[in-house]
Order: structure tokens, then C-alpha cells, then sequence
């Protein structure tokens, strides 16, 4: 199958690679559909490697096929797999880690361990190829009415509701988010959708500014390099 792979910084290759193997008992594997580009792939891409594991510890050695934010259709299934089955379409939740016996893990805190990977950057496998083999646990089937398209953003948008929610954003908050990238405009959209009436967003970016005006139209913009981020707030609140 055709992959995407990471081999070094400014190596990146299309190349043709084994297909998955037969999953195991608590694996499933997917036709991979549409991967989007996060800014850690832009960074290994530069910079690299940074995530991408130098040794074999987690079984992902360069080249590394990229692409953790992605979904697809499951064409496989293994025995002990119950919530999906072959055809569903699935979006994929990059975290692989150890269930039971990890003092983080068995706490759901799966980003602190210290045997975490991730699909697409340190897994053998991701959603820049035609197929990835994944856990059970990294799939969960989409809703009718969502796009394979919406699969690929389900990742990075729960980036965003996380942080509204750990920031504890309630019904008639003002909020600011600085930067409006693409985590930052879902974070606006995020907090709009628990409650809050006011939202600001800072950014050197002009064409930044200009879109997150095109998505919420009643967003309060700032250029912090020639207004003061401070005072347009107080100002407006």
C-alpha cells in the first residue's frame, strides 16, 4: 500500500509499504480516509525527529507514517473487539497505551505515561497510508449525519473542548483565546458552545483574524502588536 513516511527532517516519502497486519484479538484494522496535518507533523517535518522514537522501544522505528488525526471504515476485526464491526466508519483516537497495571493509566491521565505512543507518529502505523492497524480502544464509530471528512477533525476538536472544560468556561464567561490557529478557532467554537457571550481572540496574524471573523462573526479581534490586549478587554467587559 502507498504511505506517507517521515524518515528524517525535510525527508518525508510517498512510498509503497507492507499492508497491516492480521489483527490481533484486541485489534481492528481501517481503510484510513481523510488525515489532517497537525502542527507536531509540520514540527517533525522541520525539526524532527521529536516524537518520532529514535529506537525501537514502542515498535515504530523512521521511516514513521504520520497522520494522527484521521478516521476510515473498519475492514477488519479481532475476536475480543465488540463496539464496532466491518463496515463501520470510525474515528480514531491516537493514544495507545497499557490498560491495567499503569499507576497513570488506570487514572485515564494516558498522556503522562511514560509507555504512551501515538498512533501516527510513534506506532507502526497512521493515517497518512491506505490502512493502520490500531486497538480496539483507539476507534469509535461516527454518527450517521458526520462526514469522513468530520472524522478527521474529531481529534483536534476534542483538544479544544478539553481545554474549555478543564478551564471550567460556563453560560455568560468572557473568554479569551490567544492565537487563532486552527486549535484556537475550535476552543472559540468550543466556548461558545458552553455558554460564552463575550469571546476575544488575539493574533499577529491578519488573515488569522479575518477567519476566525468569517466563523463568528461577533468575535472581539486584537493585533497585540499594535493594540493592547489588556485594555481591549477592560474595555469591553
Amino acid at each position: 500500500m502507498r504511505a506517507l513516511r517521515f524518515h528524517a527532517a525535510k525527508d518525508l516519502r510517498v512510498e509503497d509499504i507492507p499492508q497491516p497486519t492480521e489483527p490481533a484479538a484486541d485489534e481492528v484494522v481501517i481503510e484510513n480516509r481523510f488525515a489532517g496535518i497537525c502542527g507536531t507533523d509540520l514540527h517533525e517535518y522541520a525539526y524532527g525527529p521529536i516524537f518520532v522514537p529514535k529506537d525501537a522501544a514502542t515498535g515504530a522505528v523512521a521511516a514513521q507514517v504520520l497522520g494522527h488525526e484521521y478516521g476510515g471504515t473498519v475492514v477488519k476485526v479481532g475476536r475480543d473487539v465488540t463496539h464496532v464491526k466491518v463496515g463501520d466508519r470510525v474515528s480514531v483516537q491516537p493514544f495507545i497505551t497499557p490498560r491495567g497495571g499503569d499507576y497513570y493509566t488506570d487514572r485515564g491521565q494516558f498522556n503522562l505515561s511514560d509507555a504512551m505512543a501515538l498512533a501516527g507518529l510513534s506506532w507502526i502505523g497512521g493515517g497518512m497510508a491506505e490502512s493502520s492497524l490500531l486497538k480496539g480502544y483507539n476507534v469509535y464509530k461516527l454518527p450517521d449525519q458526520m462526514t469522513d471528512e468530520d472524522a478527521a477533525l474529531v481529534e483536534p476538536v476534542a483538544v479544544a473542548v478539553y481545554g474549555v472544560d478543564r478551564g471550567g468556561v460556563k453560560p455568560g464567561d468572557a473568554v479569551l483565546v490567544t492565537g487563532a490557529g486552527p486549535i484556537g478557532l475550535l476552543a472559540l467554537l468550543a466556548a461558545r458552545a458552553a455558554g460564552a457571550v463575550q469571546l476575544f481572540v488575539s493574533d499577529p496574524n491578519a488573515k488569522r483574524l479575518e477567519i476566525a471573523r468569517d466563523i463568528i462573526p461577533d468575535v472581539v479581534v486584537i493585533d497585540p502588536r499594535n493594540q493592547d490586549v489588556g485594555e481591549v478587554i477592560r474595555a469591553a467587559t
